[in-house]
């Protein structure tokens, strides 16, 4: 048995995953979700916010919950939900999950006792979520670029989950790849999977930027400065996966002339169903965890 549920702002993924635990069985209530929900499964709408947390004995939040500081995720909200205000209303007997928390907000939760899973930090939940996040990374390289990633020099910044799935698909569709990391072990990594492997920072990092047709960045702090992109042919393509603040002097980029793609959320936009599927997976585990299914 489901715990009764309750989605508070998020995306598509939201949605979808509001659907599927209601067709699972689960009693389900959603709230800063404003697009249609399909008639086929029993998914209520609370007029309010104060109803959506009323109802659920699980709160599930978006990924990221804030997009903005103080401010719920809900792009598809016609309101603003202030994290605040929701804040004021959650009861220490609830369980609270979601994607990403501010460091205030977590902090908030933990002093007043509420049970609160943050399932962006969990092992199981990155590494599906990385599949999609590099399949569409693959789509707007392929849009973005005026030639086939088939025989293209691509350079990836960063060598942990979303990178080795990058890697691996991108030799799969015929593409040279260099690996730019910090870590020995990252960069080992790359060496025994086939990729040539170049320290961050490096001369040689420096050359396989002056090589490539495409960089596709994945570490969350700043990587791609004003050097590295002078560094880049003048046609490059760069994909940031980065999360905020991202890993892209984007100022400089812009005087530079660059293409630059800041990708964020990207599993959502790009296949919202899988994405949404992952999440149930990981936050169904996490119920049974806390022993609420």
């Amino acid at each position: 048995m489901y715990p009764a549920l309750s989605f508070i702002g998020g995306d598509l993924r939201s949605i979808q995953m509001a659907e599927l635990f209601a067709s699972r069985g689960a009693s389900v209530c959603a709230y800063g979700l404003d697009l249609p929900l399909s008639e086929e499964y029993n998914v209520s709408r609370a007029l309010s916010l104060r109803e959506a947390v009323a109802f659920g004995e699980t709160l599930l939040l978006p990924l990221p919950v804030c997009a903005e500081k103080g401010r719920v995720n809900a792009p598809l909200c016609k309101n603003v939900i202030p994290a605040d205000d929701l804040l004021a209303l959650i009861r220490p007997e609830q369980l609270v999950i979601g994607g990403k928390f501010p460091a205030d907000m977590l902090e908030t939760l933990e002093e007043r006792g509420v049970r609160c899973v943050d399932f962006a930090r969990r092992e199981d939940f990155a590494v599906a979520n990385a599949v999609p996040t590099a399949e569409g990374a693959l789509a707007l390289a392929m849009e973005a670029l005026p030639v086939t990633l088939h025989g293209a020099r691509v350079l990836i910044t960063g060598f942990g989950r979303i990178g080795r799935i990058l890697a691996a698909d991108l030799r799969a569709l015929g593409a040279h790849v260099t690996a730019a990391a910090r870590s020995s072990r990252d960069l080992a990594w790359a060496e025994a999977e086939g990729v040539r492997a170049v320290r961050l920072p490096s001369e040689a990092l420096m050359q396989a930027a002056a090589d490539s047709a495409l960089v596709i960045n994945t570490v969350p702090f700043a990587v791609l400065d004003a050097a590295l992109l002078a560094a880049l042919p003048h046609d490059a393509v760069v994909i940031d996966l980065a999360s905020r603040p991202g890993g892209v002097d984007f100022a400089a980029a812009e005087k530079m002339n660059i293409k630059t793609i800041w990708a964020l959320s990207l599993p959502g936009k790009v296949a919202p169903v899988t994405a949404a599927r992952i999440m149930a997976t990981t936050v169904e585990r996490i119920l049974s965890e806390e022993g609420g299914a």
